[in-house]
C-alpha cells in the first residue's frame, strides 16, 4: 500500500489501519444500551379519576338542552339523570325556559298535526303515531260522546254530557294521557247543588259551562 505522495506504507501503519477498520472479533458482543422507558410506571398508584359533578352543576347543564327529546335521552344515560330531570321543580324550570313546541291545533273532535315545513313536523307526526287522540279506549257515551276542552302538559280535559236521574243534562268531566291511554274521571257535580246549577231558567239542561285546566303554582 502507498501514502498519496507515493511512499510505501510500513507493515505496522498497515497492521494499525486494518486494526481500526477491520470487523469486530466473532466472540465479541456489542452490549444494548437500553433507555428507561419514560412512561412506565414506577410502581406508584395510577392517577385518580376526577371527582363526580355535584347534582346542582349537572342541572344547570341539563335545564339548558333545548330539545325535549334530547333531554330524554340525556336521562336515560344514568340513574342520576333520570331522578333530576323527574323532579317536579326541574320540570318547572324547564317550561319557564323552554315554551312547548307548537305540535298542531286540538279541536272538539280530533288532534290536526303541524304539517310539512313547520319546524315541528317531524315531531308531531311521531306524536300522532304514538298517541291514541281518536278516544276508542274510552268507555262509550249514550248522548254526545267525548269531546276536547283543553290541553295542558301532555294531558287533554274531555267532557261530555250524561243524564241523571230526574233527568238532569250535566256535563262529566275527565283527565285523560293520549300516550299511555290512561284516563281519570273527575267528581261530578254533586246532587246538592244541581239546582244551583241549573236554575229555574234552564229547565233540565246545564247552562254555558267552560272547563278548562289551571296552571299549577310554582
Amino acid at each position: 500500500m502507498l501514502w498519496p505522495d507515493g511512499r510505501r506504507l510500513s507493515p505496522a501503519h498497515t497492521s494499525a489501519g486494518q486494526a481500526r477498520t477491520g470487523t469486530a472479533h466473532p466472540h465479541t458482543r456489542r452490549a444494548a444500551l437500553v433507555h428507561p422507558n419514560p412512561f412506565a410506571g414506577d410502581g406508584a398508584d395510577p392517577p385518580r379519576a376526577p371527582p363526580p359533578l355535584p347534582d346542582h352543576l349537572v342541572e344547570e347543564i341539563l335545564v339548558r338542552v333545548a330539545s325535549p327529546a334530547d333531554l330524554v335521552r340525556a336521562s336515560a344515560a344514568c340513574d342520576s339523570f333520570r331522578r333530576l330531570v323527574a323532579a317536579a321543580s326541574f320540570l318547572r324550570r324547564y317550561r319557564s325556559l323552554h315554551p312547548p313546541l307548537l305540535l298542531g291545533i286540538l279541536t272538539a273532535r280530533r288532534f290536526l298535526p303541524a304539517e310539512a315545513r313547520h319546524p315541528n313536523a317531524l315531531t308531531a307526526h311521531a306524536l300522532v303515531r304514538a298517541a291514541d287522540f281518536s278516544l276508542a279506549y274510552l268507555p262509550p257515551c249514550q248522548r254526545t260522546g267525548w269531546i276536547y276542552c283543553d290541553a295542558r302538559d301532555g294531558r287533554v280535559l274531555l267532557i261530555r254530557y250524561e243524564e241523571r236521574a230526574g233527568g238532569h243534562i250535566l256535563p262529566e268531566l275527565a283527565v285523560c294521557d293520549p300516550l299511555t291511554r290512561g284516563c281519570t274521571p273527575l267528581p261530578t257535580i254533586p246532587e246538592s247543588l244541581v239546582a244551583s246549577v241549573l236554575g229555574p231558567a234552564r229547565g233540565e239542561h246545564i247552562g254555558n259551562f267552560i272547563a278548562f285546566f289551571v296552571p299549577a303554582a310554582d
